[in-house]
């Protein structure tokens, strides 16, 4: 069994400060339809978690034979700005037309224990601010009609006997809360009509800087330039970077040159552009599970893993 979710999410440097809170809880992705509902992560999907030989950007397939649906993502960090970009393909698989909910689910711990951080919905820009101090995470989603998320929730987890506020998804509907306080998690909804074997992207950024002003900046960028497009430039980006080995790399048997391209990027992703190196015991956990994310002006990368 697979299982993805963000294990690491660095900024401002590689290595340091992980905002995550994959020890305690993690991101999460649901579908509803037809009344149901199904966390990714429930153990009734096939998942499967590759990247690209020659890019470092994921390619992960997720199917629930019982719901006939299938989602396929594209994960990958800017190469230009610090964003964690995902193109997500939902596919009906029913013999009739549905409507498909899709739920994103983000949690983060920015203060000490994420005791103190902010989350809030900002309806001037349709996105959800996480924050604190000199840290400000921008979430935002649209689909490829450039039709903005429906519904969110913004909540408390982890305090206060809470679980939260992913379990508000499942239901198929979000309460609209705007502004939380302390542990905070949120959640954003896609909904679409799909006949029979037909597909919709939604392409969903988070964005890390250190002023809302700053993380605006980049989302406007990628609101203008789109996901497919930031997607090509990572993608050249990466396959420059690969090129300076071309030579070394022609030494290598056919069969295992793939493995050794891949190999080249896994230490990128894991070395800062001041030379810093992940410590030991981060560096085994990538081992483990998950998406390991790195997103600065100093380092840039993201690596898939699969149970």
């Amino acid at each position: 069994m697979s299982k993805v979710w963000f294990m690491t999410f660095y900024y401002p440097y590689v290595g340091l400060e992980n905002l995550s809170t994959a020890r305690a809880t993690h991101h999460k992705i649901g579908i509803w339809v037809d009344g149901q509902f199904s966390w990714v992560d429930d153990g009734s999907w096939t998942i499967s978690v590759n990247f690209e030989s020659d890019a470092l950007v994921s390619n992960i397939r997720m199917q629930h034979f019982g719901l006939k649906i299938e989602l396929l993502f594209f994960d990958f960090v800017d190469h230009e700005y610090n964003a964690f970009c995902r193109q997500v393909t939902v596919t009906n698989h029913a013999p009739e037309q549905r409507t498909i909910r899709l739920f994103t689910h983000q949690v983060f711990e920015i203060s000490r224990r994420g005791r103190a951080d902010t989350a809030l919905f900002v309806p001037e820009e349709n996105y959800i601010l996480d924050y604190k101090g000199r840290y400000s995470l921008l979430i935002y989603g649209q689909d490829n009609k450039g039709t903005v998320f429906d519904q969110f929730a913004v909540g408390n987890y982890g305090i206060e006997g809470k679980e939260g506020t992913y379990k508000d998804a499942e239901d198929g509907e979000l309460s609209g809360s705007a502004v939380e306080h302390g542990g905070v998690d949120s959640v954003m909804r896609f909904s679409c009509e799909l006949g029979s074997e037909a597909s919709t992207q939604i392409d969903y950024w988070i964005i890390a800087a250190d002023s809302q002003y700053a993380a605006e900046q980049i989302h406007h960028v990628l609101k203008e330039q789109k996901l497919d497009q930031r997607l090509m430039a990572t993608r050249r980006y990466w396959h420059d970077w690969l090129s300076i080995a071309s030579n070394g790399l022609q030494t290598i048997e056919t069969n295992y040159q793939s493995i050794v391209k891949k190999s080249l990027m896994i230490v990128k992703v894991h070395t800062d552009r001041r030379a810093a190196l992940l410590p030991p015991a981060i560096r085994r956990s990538i081992t483990m599970a998950g998406i390991i994310i790195a997103t600065s002006g100093r380092g840039t990368g993201l690596m898939p893993f699969g149970l």
